[in-house]
């Protein structure tokens, strides 16, 4: 038999999973398909002279100041994890669209609870992440990528490094 591969309302994951929008299952997350998924979602569009995924911003998000709870820097690490499902939608584009945000904290919050850290994020989560937008944009949009760009493995395998390492820590 064949397999169906339009389930409705549902993405089939990197890992085979069916992800349904309407039921957010926490039983469909996986945190090898989010890394997988980050590690190929570039940031503005693509819009750079070399890749710069989703997960390389992560990863420099968690590293930006490692003097802080385990909790925290998983916070970090995890705070665009909704777009290994949604996509990396840019700001201006989010807002044109109504119903992108409601989808977009219904599944942080199940993402928070799965995987143990506190949403709505910190402020401090916030402000770094402002901090790697205004890094980024100087090192990868104004002066043409200086800045050593991962590779889609590399920033996959650094993504669920952290990972691995702050669940020890944590549990």
């Amino acid at each position: 038999m064949k397999e169906n591969l339009f389930m409705p309302n549902s993405i089939k994951t990197y890992s085979g999973v069916y992800f349904d929008y309407l039921k957010m299952d926490p039983d469909t997350i996986d945190i090898n398909d989010i890394a997988h998924a980050l590690s190929l979602i570039p940031r503005w569009l693509g819009h750079t002279a070399n890749l710069y995924s989703v997960a390389q911003h992560c990863c420099w998000c968690h590293d930006y100041y490692i003097e802080i709870a385990e909790d925290e820097r998983l916070e970090r690490l995890m705070h665009d994890a909704t777009e290994a499902y949604l996509g990396d939608c840019p700001s201006p584009l989010k807002k044109l669209l109504p119903g992108y945000k409601d989808l977009e904290n219904k599944l942080s919050k199940v993402l928070a609870q799965k995987y143990g850290y506190n949403y709505p994020y910190s402020s401090a989560t916030k402000f770094i992440d402002l901090q790697a937008l205004h890094y980024e944009w100087e090192f990868i949009r104004l002066n043409d990528g200086e800045i050593d760009c991962w590779t889609s493995e590399k920033a996959e395998a650094e993504f669920l490094m952290r990972f691995s390492n702050l669940k020890k820590h944590i549990n």
